[in-house]
């Protein structure tokens, strides 16, 4: 599966920074919920993506028992976030190009 390497090893805290711009419920995303309900005493994370300037939420941070992580970004010095072609700027220091949900079944993600 997805967690044997670190599972072998005794790793409880899964980082990943990896996955596609699909909102779905994709086979990576059900192995790792099948994980974590196998194994509750991890946490896994998946970042939730680099398609928000387009409204995408990036699987397997689809997965229903995971952290989805979005990207944050500091206010610059002028005080606002930079804007992107469709207007979209950060909010609360949420980078506008963050993966954000809602989920594909209407869900709040990123966590």
């Amino acid at each position: 599966g997805l967690f044997a390497i670190s599972e072998n090893v005794g790793a409880k805290v899964h980082t990943n920074s990896w996955g596609s711009p699909s909102n779905v419920y994709s086979s990576n995303a059900q192995d790792t919920d099948e994980f974590s309900w196998n194994n509750q005493e991890n946490l896994v994370l998946f970042a939730a993506g680099n398609d928000g300037d387009r409204g995408i939420l990036g699987q397997p941070s689809t997965a229903k028992n995971c952290l989805s992580v979005g990207a944050s970004m500091e206010r610059n010095t002028g005080g606002s976030c930079p804007v992107n072609d469709n207007g979209l700027a950060c909010e609360e220091n949420l980078a506008y190009f963050s993966g954000i949900g809602p989920r594909f079944d209407g869900a709040i993600k990123p966590d």
